[in-house]
């Protein structure tokens, strides 16, 4: 089997961002933990998910519907889920997929950070970072979802959670 998925929470300010690193595969406990872990966020009121897929080394049609099922179990709770930098293979399975017209795709962090901010959430932003976002193809008819069908949370916690699964 190939390395395990790796997830890295942190905080910043009322967002709270997590890394993967490695394969994300459906029925793997990898996966099994990355759902768990979203729903738990929610659950416990994190409603801001950045998910930052940049070291996501491969990513299966079954792992596609959990990107989607997260979304929206996020979504029917007032929360949003944007994702960040996708790696080339998960960005040519999103728009295989044509999902890069369901999420907000980013290319910086401080612009998925600007774009939380916009619905109304507070933190402060690095405004020394360019401003890039990812836009899917030219001419594929994405659309975007509304920011503010998003409600804010009240208060957030500062923490640093390492998973390694395998």
């Amino acid at each position: 089997m190939a390395t395990a998925l790796c997830i890295t929470q942190r905080s910043l300010g009322r967002v709270t961002i997590l890394e993967l690193t490695g394969p994300l595969l459906y029925d793997d406990e990898g996966e099994r933990l990355f759902r768990d872990q979203i729903t738990s966020l929610v659950a416990s009121g994190e409603r801001h998910i950045l998910i930052d897929l940049s070291q996501v080394s491969h990513m299966d049609s079954g792992s596609v519907g959990t990107l989607v099922a997260v979304h929206l179990h996020a979504l029917k709770r007032g929360g949003v889920i944007k994702l960040l930098r996708p790696s080339e293979r998960v960005s040519r399975v999103l728009h295989i997929t044509r999902l890069e017209s369901i999420f907000d795709i980013f290319e910086v962090e401080g612009d998925a950070l600007r774009a939380m901010r916009a619905v109304g959430i507070g933190h402060e932003v690095d405004e020394g970072h360019e401003a890039r976002r990812h836009e899917g193809h030219e001419g594929d008819g994405a659309r975007r979802p509304e920011e503010d069908e998003a409600r804010t949370p009240e208060g957030s916690t500062k923490q640093l959670l390492r998973t390694r699964v395998g």
